[in-house]
């Protein structure tokens, strides 16, 4: 099975939804600094992220001094060109004493785009024998489900039910699992009620409006240390141990 089967994205969709400054933007702000919070928890290192797109989540990682690496299925240009991600190549494919040396693997928003999911945990689970900490986010929940997750090729928006079952079946323990982006699941329910669509596009913001999506980040942060777990949100983190036999 291919690491990253079904989830290779084109370069137009890449730069329909990453274009160049969108790390400006609130929710990936928010999300970077979420992501940091609590898998800081369980921090191992090496890290190889998986599906790393654009790198903006790598990005915000090796800021904060983690030893982190990426690998992305797709043939696409990075956010910055000095990141280690490499192009066109699958995870599962990687010299098997390369996979040997990392003790962290991140799944960011690519866990949905797979038609098989439970079987990518497990040969995960396989061709890392050194794993120590599984990170994920995923969307959620599955009444949001709309025409943009069609574009993004999803297969699901997850609950936390569905993500502990699927981590549970390939041989994972489950350590912590949030949603988070709690107020913004409100804003597009509503949207999706009254409009029944959403944009497949997500522009930088340019400007002042920088400012703007700097505060609505920083509210989405508070929102997660601040809010229960379990409270409906529109992403949901989950921290894994695999269980080696």
């Amino acid at each position: 099975m291919s690491a990253e089967q079904d989830t290779a994205f084109s370069e137009a969709q890449y730069l329909q939804i990453y274009p160049d400054g969108v790390e400006h933007h609130f929710w990936h702000r928010a999300r970077g600094a979420i992501l940091l919070r609590y898998v800081g928890r369980y921090r191992a290192e090496p890290l190889l992220e998986i599906g790393a797109g654009r790198g903006l989540v790598l990005a915000a990682f090796r800021r904060r001094g983690w030893q982190a690496e990426g690998v992305e299925l797709s043939i696409t240009s990075p956010r910055w060109p000095d990141l280690p991600i490499r192009y066109g190549e699958d995870a599962f494919a990687l010299p098997q004493e390369e996979r040997a040396r990392y003790c962290a693997v991140g799944l960011f928003d690519v866990l949905e785009h797979l038609p098989d999911r439970v079987a990518f945990l497990r040969e995960l689970r396989s061709r890392f024998p050194a794993l120590r900490y599984l990170y994920l986010t995923v969307p959620s929940p599955p009444d949001l489900w709309s025409n943009y997750d069609v574009f993004c090729g999803h297969y699901l928006r997850y609950d936390i039910p569905t993500l502990k079952e699927e981590l549970t079946l390939a041989g994972y323990r489950v350590l912590e699992v949030r949603y988070f982006f709690h107020s913004l699941y409100w804003v597009m329910w509503a949207v999706l009620r009254f409009k029944g669509h959403r944009s497949e596009a997500i522009p930088a913001p340019r400007g002042l409006a920088k400012l703007w999506h700097r505060g609505l980040g920083s509210f989405f942060v508070w929102e997660s240390a601040l809010l229960p777990p379990t409270w409906r949100g529109t992403s949901l983190l989950a921290i894994a141990q695999p269980l080696f036999t």
